[in-house]
């Protein structure tokens, strides 16, 4: 059989292979004096089987290969076991799984309302809410109380401000009372209607600034109680939003009178109507110390404000209406302040110089007597009532803004007319200079 065949050559070939280590004799190993070597039978024997041996190893390991194929099994192998990943141990309760529970009997402390979730980061909303929550927890008020320590004290930040900024309006009541003043800001809004100029601009500009600088006027001074008061205004609008939409606990019943909870809107719709009707009685205080064309004006803002502030607050939990009831009430309670000569000469403020009909002092008093005819009275006369009404007050506003709707479509129908008269001016220079070069060259050729 071809198997024990290949086995037997191999054998044969390790058998000679072992022959060939063998010590060689002395007939073998005689000395050779010739240039040819001498092979003796030994050696040439070995040569000849030398090739033939690998050829009959190569068969061999071929037949027992294909001999292991014959009996390999053709069932698929399994794939190795993986092994099993071990049991994930519990994880025991822990403090910070809280349920509604928890949430509803959080200690009230400081942070608690952080805890809670109302978290904003930084600004004036993160600002009004670490005051309103120290307030709450330390002295110990209720809600409502705190609010109004919260609205006082934001009153009292924004009370120097307050005073720089009446003392600022103040001066520049004084400066419209000035002639000159009055005259270089209609010589730069005309300069600026009619396309004076950038240089005439610039130029009225400056008188204007440097007047200011006489009087002590700043604009930055009549800003500052706004650009304080805004900010704040808004962040506790928002933390309050905040706290009635989450809601927290407490504010449920943290309300008085007809509005214990906070957390919903009036729901007899008080609040916002009397933040309405005091943001406009405060609006209304300085009337009388303004500008005749500034009285009408005041008074359609007033009215229309009224309406407008109350639907925006008709739907907003009841703690905000309530400190913008608070603000309101503050904010009348300063004007009236202000516009009282004994409280203005406290405060180190210069006494008022508009008259209440609104016309300016611009020159001094006259105390001649005047002669007047005699007058025939109607005693069955009656005095006539007053025409200042709701309704008169907003037909004058409307018939002011439609006035001033008028100036202005006027002034830029004369702005453009100044352009189109600039634009032909140029265009008609433009042409005197062509024909002038046109004679130019007509007389050199």
């Amino acid at each position: 059989m071809l198997p024990s065949r290949g086995i037997l050559r191999a054998g044969q070939s390790v058998g000679l292979a072992k022959a060939a280590v063998r010590t060689p004799t002395m007939m073998e190993n005689r000395r050779q004096f010739g240039t040819v070597l001498a092979r003796s039978p030994l050696s040439s024997q070995y040569s000849a089987r030398r090739i033939a041996s690998p050829i009959a190893l190569a068969a061999s390991h071929q037949l027992l290969a294909s001999r292991q194929a014959r009996y390999a099994s053709t069932q698929p192998t399994a794939p190795p076991a993986v092994p099993a990943d071990p049991p994930i141990p519990e994880l025991s309760s822990s403090p910070i799984d809280l349920t509604g529970a928890d949430l509803l009997n959080i200690p009230e402390q400081i942070g608690f309302l952080k805890t809670l979730g109302l978290d904003y980061g930084w600004g004036p909303t993160s600002i009004v809410q670490w005051c309103l929550e120290h307030i709450y927890v330390y002295t110990g008020l209720p809600w409502w109380a705190s609010l109004v320590v919260l609205a006082v004290g934001v009153r009292a930040v924004i009370f120097k401000p307050a005073i720089r900024s009446s003392a600022a309006a103040q001066k520049m009541q004084d400066l419209k009372a000035d002639p000159k003043y009055n005259a270089v800001v209609e010589s730069m809004r005309a300069a600026t209607v009619t396309g004076g100029g950038t240089v005439e601009v610039l130029a009225r500009r400056a008188e204007q600034v440097r007047m200011h600088k006489a009087a002590g006027y700043s604009g930055f001074d009549m800003l500052l109680p706004q650009l304080i008061q805004i900010p704040l205004g808004f962040g506790a609008f928002r933390l309050l939003k905040g706290m009635a939409d989450l809601p927290v606990a407490s504010m449920e019943n943290g309300g008085l009178l007809w509005f214990t909870d906070l957390t919903v809107a009036d729901p007899f719709f008080l609040l916002p109507l009397a933040t309405a009707c005091l943001f406009a009685m405060s609006m209304r205080i300085p009337i009388r110390y303004m500008a005749k064309e500034q009285q009408q004006m005041t008074k359609m803002m007033s009215l229309v404000m009224m309406p407008i502030g109350a639907l925006f607050t008709i739907t907003l939990p009841a703690a905000v209406q309530l400190y913008f009831v608070l603000t309101a009430v503050l904010q009348l309670l300063q004007s009236s302040a202000f516009y009282n000569p004994t409280i203005r000469k406290f405060l180190g403020l210069g006494p008022l110089k508009w008259g209440p009909s609104g016309a300016a002092q611009s020159g001094p008093r006259t105390t001649k007597m005047l002669w007047q005819s005699p007058r025939t009275l109607n005693t069955t006369a009656r005095p006539a009532k007053s025409s200042d009404t709701v309704f008169s007050s907003l037909q004058s506003g409307i018939s002011q803004a439609k006035a001033k709707m008028a100036d202005m479509s006027a002034k830029k129908e004369q702005k453009l007319a100044a352009r189109k008269a600039q634009e032909y001016e140029e265009r008609r220079a433009l042409e005197d200079r062509e024909r002038q070069m046109a004679r130019r060259e007509k007389r050199s050729s």
